[in-house]
């Protein structure tokens, strides 16, 4: 890609993700990153994966049904990639678990369905200087919107 070279690249190597949840469009977030060369992703999802997970979680396989599910992403990325380090959260994002992470983040990815957790994520976000893509579905339509502190409003509106 025109622009896109050896420095470029190695600034992606270097740089960090915190995705919220790791479901169907975390997944597939986590997923497309590992495969840029994006050098460090931390992914909070807290649950166990389910039967009606698997018609979306392309990182999951039916044998691991009852296992943490941020856990299978990490298997299955760990495998695919290598190179990439993956940090599995088990947990909801509450600011005590997800603030030490999300100082340390280049992004944040909101792929949550829970919305006192993305509006929660949106403010560490917001407080924290670190910006924030958006993404959520509903059915077949989907929403993308990126949060960059101080330059974009946030999902609270202010």
């Amino acid at each position: 890609m025109p622009g896109f070279g050896v420095a470029a690249q190695r600034r992606l190597a270097e740089s960090t993700v915190l995705i919220a949840g790791i479901g169907g469009l975390g997944g597939a977030a986590a997923t497309y990153l590992a495969a840029a060369g994006v050098g460090r992703l931390v992914l909070f999802h807290p649950g166990p994966l389910e039967p009606a997970d698997l018609n979306r979680q392309t990182l999951m396989t039916p044998s691991w049904l009852g296992q943490p599910r941020v856990d299978c992403a990490e298997a299955t990325l760990r495998r695919h990639y290598p190179d990439v380090e993956v940090v599995a959260v088990p947990e909801p994002i509450t600011a005590d678990q997800t603030s030490p992470f999300l100082v340390r983040a280049d992004v944040a990815v909101d792929a949550r369905h829970n919305f006192p957790e993305r509006l929660l994520l949106n403010r560490l976000c917001v407080e924290l200087g670190v910006p924030m893509v958006e993404a959520a579905m509903y059915g077949a339509e989907g929403q993308v919107s990126v949060v960059r502190p101080g330059e974009t409003a946030c999902l609270a509106g202010r």
